[in-house]
């Protein structure tokens, strides 16, 4: 389980810098998922069960907000949108407190060539920030390997 801790304007692609393991009520079990740039990377084959979550924040108009969760199979040349959510809005006033977030099963059958990554984005105008914390889950992203592929 990974977690993002800063509150960075939603536009990042992929949502990089500020992610750390969660240390606070959770521990992996083996050697756990590799993080790089915002770059995640498995450490062994299988299918994997894999949760993401957004929480924003925003004090304008801006209609949406979302994430975008990305996986790669050729070691990082290439990356497929596999799954989004998003929370539309209109006319807020005063801050306005949303979330996106899902689930989504990927096999991995090569661990030098698979990666996922999430992309945090916003409408127009793109006034709202992540809202990242050091000791709750309210961005990030939890794997589960479900067995063998």
């Amino acid at each position: 389980q990974w977690r993002f801790t800063a509150s960075p304007s939603v536009n990042q692609a992929p949502l990089s810098g500020s992610w750390e393991r969660n240390d606070t009520s959770f521990d992996k079990v083996g050697s756990g998922m590799s993080e790089s740039s915002g770059i995640f990377t498995f450490p062994t084959t299988g299918i994997y069960h894999i949760f993401y979550q957004l929480n924003y924040y925003t004090q304008s108009t801006a209609n949406y907000a979302g994430a975008y969760l990305h996986y790669s199979s050729n070691g990082g040349s290439n990356y497929t949108q596999f799954s989004y959510s998003y929370d539309q809005f209109a006319y807020v006033s005063g801050t306005h407190y949303g979330s996106a977030d899902g689930n989504v099963g990927l096999d991995v059958t090569n661990t030098s060539t698979y990666s996922v990554k999430l992309h945090a984005q916003a409408g127009s105008p793109t006034n709202a920030n992540v809202q990242g914390n050091s000791t709750q889950q309210t961005v990030g992203l939890t794997f589960i390997r479900m067995g063998d592929t």
